[in-house]
């Protein structure tokens, strides 16, 4: 199983806790932090917390909102799930305690980016 350094743990629980999302966004933040979560061995609060971390990441290399994502076409919008996926993975690379997972993390973070188009990219 995944382990974790648990300072980074806490701190991503916090980035959670301190951020007030919109329903839609609340929703898909909770879904895949319940997804990605589970199969990684980590409480799906602090792992929303890490994708919380990735889309801020994501915003700061495009210079625009999240927002921003709910009105691209279906393409552009699955473009940038998968650059957040990738921010994702670059945080919790850095927290996990054995460097060989990451293998299994990007399976993970692929099912939960075909999760993703399956799910909220159809519109």
């Amino acid at each position: 199983m995944f382990e974790f350094d648990s300072g980074a743990v806490r701190d991503a629980a916090k980035a959670y806790e301190s951020v007030q999302l919109q329903p839609v966004q609340e929703a898909l933040v909770k879904d895949l932090g319940n997804l990605v979560g589970t199969k990684i061995g980590l409480d799906p609060f602090p792992c929303r917390g890490f994708w919380l971390m990735a889309v801020r990441a994501w915003q700061v290399e495009h210079s625009t909102t999240a927002d921003s994502i709910g009105s691209m076409p279906p393409d552009k919008r699955a473009a940038a799930a998968r650059e957040i996926a990738k921010h994702f993975r670059n945080i919790v690379v850095k927290q996990l305690r054995d460097p060989r997972e990451q293998s299994r993390l990007d399976r993970v973070l692929d099912d939960a980016f075909a999760h993703y188009l399956a799910r909220y990219n159809k519109r």
